[in-house]
């Protein structure tokens, strides 16, 4: 299928490149030494993460805590959190679009690059989630759900599953009947959300190739998120398509 390179009635709530990496920097040096590199970007105010209320030796051996970031700085609509093991560059809010956002992030992974901080590159991820307000987004499907070639008629589904693709992984996971709170004015919705999360994992990541697997990762989000789709409801979105 012909896929846009963007819509005008974008429902992205949230954009996340994330990077794990192994590194031989003491773990406590990390976050103060690609701080100094950072705020001459003008995130200079960071906040405390609550993971640094646990222990250090319970965050080192549990896997749940050990690539949480520590620290949390923002600027605008851009958010960079920062970890022992972990670099994040957020969109949140008014997406910037691919170009602008891919610029940014670039720009923040170089950092870190030059710094030599990270030794081995172990998963680079790219999540996008994306909110339909007052919407059932599995009316706006092509996915169907049937038990003994009946299709399911429920009030709410909650799914989750993973697709891959050669060397990429999807974490797909679509919801309708959702309960959405704007943390802005903490107003609260009915809604769908349509959460992918594209990564790629190894021990064998390499500095040099990062920039070009973000692309690729990109090009797979875009590709899962509208292959679910029918093509009445893309057209409500508003697509433009490369000429």
């Amino acid at each position: 299928m012909k896929i846009p390179i963007k819509i005008n009635k974008c429902p992205i709530n949230e954009a996340i490149l994330e990077i794990r990496f192994t590194s031989e920097t003491p773990a406590d040096a990390i976050f103060g030494i690609i701080y100094q590199e950072i705020k001459k970007d003008g995130f200079e105010k960071y906040t405390r993460m609550p993971i640094l209320d646990f222990p250090a030796d319970i965050r080192e051996k549990d896997e749940n805590l050990k690539y949480l970031p520590h620290y949390r700085l923002k600027k605008e609509n851009i958010i960079i959190q920062i970890g022992p093991r972990v670099l994040s560059v957020i969109n949140e809010k008014e997406y910037l679009g691919w170009d602008k956002y891919s610029d940014i992030i670039n720009r923040n992974l170089q950092k870190l690059f030059d710094l030599k901080i990270a030794k081995e590159i172990t998963r680079v991820g790219l999540r996008y989630v994306n909110i339909f307000k007052d919407k059932d987004i599995f009316n706006y499907m092509k996915l169907i759900i049937t038990l003994d070639d009946t299709k399911l008629q429920s009030i709410t589904n909650n799914l989750f599953f993973i697709i891959k693709n050669d060397d990429i992984l999807n974490n797909l996971r679509i919801i309708n009947n959702a309960i959405i709170t704007n943390n802005v004015n903490k107003v609260s919705y009915n809604g769908s959300i349509y959460d992918i999360d594209t990564y790629m994992e190894s021990g064998n990541l390499k500095e040099d190739t990062i920039y070009s697997i973000i692309e690729k990762l990109h090009a797979e989000e875009r590709q899962q998120f509208f292959s679910f789709l029918k093509e009445a409801f893309i057209r409500e979105l508003e697509p433009i398509y490369k000429e």
